[in-house]
């Protein structure tokens, strides 16, 4: 099927059209949309790269006309899945992507609903819950009190009642395979998964399982997926690269992402240099920013090629760097927030206020004071009030709406969607289970997964969909809004042959104290500076919390951990980008305030301490294009 479809400018002109929002192709991502072949894509920060993808599934699927084999798109996110919504969520080329026999989720999803359970299944197992934090707290809570005040004593915690790397091996500090201590944990793994209890790296491992015992999975899975395209492709590692290697062997496949941002990694292992693979497609020109910040950031990048900004909408903005005394620390938001009222009017803060304004730094979780050599360690030590998490997870909701609450503040505080989406259908799964007096529905890392599955047809799939999207952007502020929110609840619910009952679970309820404090939390990691009759909104976060997001403006501050970052990379902020020597902590620094700085569409500041920097530095990142502002 892949091999006869041929892909022409005719057919990227429909699509524009089709995207709408002013989609423009120029002819270096229409060479990327007519590729068929196995070439990985390398795209810079803003270049709207899932955009590029979800126009080629949009051509595709609209000339795709197989019943029993399909395209498929793995990803770390949904973000591939969000796009396609918010694109073509009104049209049937939309509809037809996000179903049969096409496939669009994260790689775990794939490996668990295509690999392991059906081999699992075919074993005899018993697959009850797929969840890490539940399934290690869970064994946890079965392990003997005298053997966990040991490993308590060893900082051996619930985290570590799993298999990290493979199936029977474990990591328990430095306790061998004959050590009781080891043994008795292992007993307690190996029970809670006869029970069918897992976590999402476990069942991975029995995926791999599958494919070294079974070949014929991979030609089973090449056949009805012959085009895999894998989106964020820079935070895939070894293990899952090999995973796919082995699982789409004769699939064309095309990687999407960011060598540049591969800052995740995976049991202490560095990202792998898997990707891209040998000459890659790049997209080089950011939609983001102007090449003035382009121009900031690219001695940072670990990619030869060199990215170019082309929004100039803010092309007058001063980017700068705050140099402050360290007794001055307290000051540095109160002078970023007097440079973005400078720099940008209320219009502008108003139609970009879903990007927000931020101030960022690698340290965030504050686990002990700072001692005065490492001023400043972290974000809170330029906003004492900092919460590091933003939602409790020592919160239990007790009631429905409670699901709704905390899951509209990861939407307010993340911009997460799925997290807000995974919360609801949590709390409603809750329900339903203890109406059925069994685990009607599975609890897997994607649970419209899990409900769907438990749905009689594509038909019944497309209004559960339907119900869900009307839920997540319902009111439930009083009674009132809580009461018709519950027609949609019920409307679902039926489709479960379930109704709503006089279940004190799903009535109105007041916020209890406890989830007072989730949003005093929330309200700690947001300063609204005022000056004046104006004010701007200024949101702290971590870089790995801002990943993938846009900013109208981002502050990078400086923190420490072993040296302090910035400092140590100084020497690329002044546009040195020479790579000799470059060690994976080196690297690693790089990559991560490589995201921080490419953030902004309007305008980057740095946070760096006087006493950390001399007056020649200074001068070099005047040289460079940094605008200088002494606190």
């Amino acid at each position: 099927m892949s091999k006869s479809i041929i892909i022409s400018e005719e057919d990227i002109d429909w699509v524009e059209k089709l995207m709408g929002q002013d989609i423009v192709f120029d002819s270096e991502r229409r060479n990327i949309i007519k590729n068929l072949e196995s070439r990985d894509i390398q795209a810079f920060p803003g270049s709207g790269k899932t955009t590029v993808l979800v126009a080629k599934l949009a051509i595709l699927a609209s000339k795709w006309d197989s019943s029993s084999s399909g395209i498929c798109v793995l990803s770390h996110t949904n973000v591939a899945r969000e796009e396609i919504e918010k694109r073509l969520g009104n049209t049937s080329i939309g509809a037809k992507l996000l179903r049969y026999p096409h496939f669009i989720g994260t790689v775990h999803s794939f490996f668990t609903t295509y690999v392991a359970l059906p081999w699992l299944k075919s074993n005899g197992k018993t697959i009850e819950i797929i969840d890490t934090e539940f399934t290690t707290i869970y064994r946890w809570n079965k392990i003997y009190s005298y053997y966990k005040d040991i490993l308590e004593k060893k900082h051996i915690t619930a985290a570590d009642c799993c298999y990290k790397k493979a199936n029977g091996v474990l990591e328990l500090s430095n306790y061998k395979p004959d050590h009781k201590p080891y043994k008795h944990v292992k007993d307690i793994i190996d029970s809670s998964q006869r029970n069918g209890y897992f976590t999402f790296n476990e069942i991975l491992f029995f995926a791999k399982e599958a494919l070294e015992d079974v070949s014929e999975i991979s030609q089973i899975v090449s056949q009805r997926f012959p085009l895999l395209f894998i989106d964020e492709a820079q935070d895939t590692n070894d293990f899952q690269f090999d995973l796919i290697g082995k699982c789409f062997i004769n699939s064309v496949q095309q990687g999407f992402g960011d060598e540049n941002q591969a800052i995740y990694n995976y049991s202490g292992e560095s990202n792998s240099a898997r990707f891209p693979r040998v000459s890659p497609l790049v997209i080089q020109q950011s939609k983001r920013f102007s090449n003035r910040i382009a121009h900031l950031a690219n001695p940072l990048a670990i990619t030869k090629s060199k990215m170019l900004g082309v929004n100039n909408e803010f092309n007058n903005s001063k980017h700068s760097v705050f140099i402050f005394h360290e007794n001055k620390i307290a000051d540095v938001l109160n002078e970023y927030g007097k440079l973005i009222l400078e720099t940008f009017s209320d219009e502008q803060l108003e139609r970009y206020q879903h990007d927000g304004c931020y101030a960022v730094g690698l340290i965030h979780n504050k686990k002990a004071e700072t001692e005065d050599k490492h001023i400043p360690k972290g974000v809170y030590d330029y906003w004492p009030a900092y919460q590091s998490k933003t939602i409790d997870k020592g919160y239990a909701p007790k009631y429905l709406i409670d699901y709704f609450r905390i899951g509209h503040e990861e939407l307010n505080s993340n911009k997460d969607t799925f997290k807000q989406i995974d919360l609801i259908l949590t709390g409603i799964r809750e329900f339903i289970n203890d109406k059925k007096g069994k685990t009607f529905i599975r609890k897997r890392e994607n649970l419209m997964t899990s409900f769907s599955e438990c749905l009689e047809n594509l038909e019944d799939v497309r209004k559960f969909r339907e119900y869900v999207c009307v839920l997540q952007i319902s009111e439930f502020n009083t009674e009132r809004h809580w009461n018709h929110t519950l027609k949609y609840v019920n409307l679902l619910l039926i489709q479960f042959d379930i109704n709503i009952s006089d279940s004190d679970f799903v009535k109105w309820k007041e916020p209890e104290n406890s989830f007072n404090k989730i949003m005093n939390k929330q309200l700690s990691n947001t300063i609204n500076f005022k000056e004046k009759d104006r004010n701007v909104l200024i949101n702290l976060n971590s870089i790995h919390g801002v990943k993938g997001k846009t900013h109208l403006s981002t502050l990078v501050l400086e923190t420490f951990k072993r040296s302090h970052r910035l400092k140590d990379i100084l020497t690329y902020l002044q546009g040195d980008d020479s790579r000799k020597r470059l060690t994976l902590t080196k690297e690693d620094n790089l990559k991560c305030h490589y995201v921080a700085m490419t953030r902004p569409r309007g305008l980057l500041c740095l946070a760096i301490p006087y006493e950390k920097i001399s007056a020649a530095e200074i001068k070099k990142l005047e040289v460079m294009g940094w605008n200088i502002i002494f606190i």
